[in-house]
């Protein structure tokens, strides 16, 4: 609908701050690729996991080329990428499901408690 952005206006870049000079240092430095290995260094991972975080709240589906391109910076493979975007959109549903029930659940009891109060 009218509220999700157009994908033009978001690149990979600009959501990861690499378009701004001062934060080229972050991915960029090619000394230091974000690698994963059998036991992958848990601070790469956490960045990992936050870039991708920032990605899915601009974007929670993601095309093709903005996965191979975050596949690419993240030196991680596109088909592993894709599969985290839909383990996350799971995950947000599954949540949003859980608060509905909560919340039926209060209301429920609200009007349970109300009934014995009289």
């Amino acid at each position: 609908g009218a509220a999700l952005a157009s994908s033009s206006t978001f690149t990979i870049d600009s959501i990861l701050g690499l378009d701004r000079p001062d934060q080229r240092t972050v991915l960029s430095a090619p000394h230091r690729p974000i690698c994963f290995t059998r036991k992958p260094g848990l601070l790469a991972f956490f960045v990992v996991i936050k870039i991708l975080e920032s990605v899915f709240q601009v974007n929670s589906y993601p095309g093709i080329d903005t996965r191979e391109e975050l596949a690419k910076k993240l030196h991680l493979d596109e088909d592993r990428i894709q599969i985290w975007f839909q383990n996350r959109r799971a995950k947000l549903k599954r949540s949003h499901r859980e608060s509905q029930f909560l919340m039926v659940k209060n209301v429920l009891s609200d009007i349970q408690s109300s009934r014995d109060e009289r």
